[in-house]
């Protein structure tokens, strides 16, 4: 390997061949994306998120033209299961009775 320096970056460009260095498919799949979550837990996640817009919190700002509920799919989307609390700590309990602004869904319940 040959580095370089560019501006502040150190760029490593290889020079001729690995000896000895193969890799199978799998093993460079394996490398790629690592974090990509399966598709049901998206599904799970936009399931929630739908529901949690039905609610007042779907009318909650967290950022601009961002509710609450855009927060809580994140963290769900990041983590697997639908959060009790955004990053920052707000409520992402959609079900409470609170939160409630017509009657739920069946599929919400």
């Amino acid at each position: 390997m040959v580095a370089s320096l560019a501006g502040a970056c150190v760029v490593e460009e290889p020079v001729g061949e690995l000896a000895g260095v193969s890799w199978s498919e799998a093993e460079i799949e394996s490398q790629v994306e690592p974090n990509v979550e399966p598709a049901a837990r998206r599904s799970g996640c936009r399931h929630h998120y739908s529901c949690c817009m039905d609610t007042k919190l779907g009318d909650i700002k967290d950022g601009p033209n961002m509710t609450r509920c855009y927060f809580c799919e994140s963290r769900c989307e990041d983590e697997g299961p639908w959060p009790q609390q955004t990053y920052y700590g707000a409520d992402c309990q959609y079900w409470k009775k609170k939160y409630e602004k017509k009657k739920p869904r069946k599929e919400c319940l």
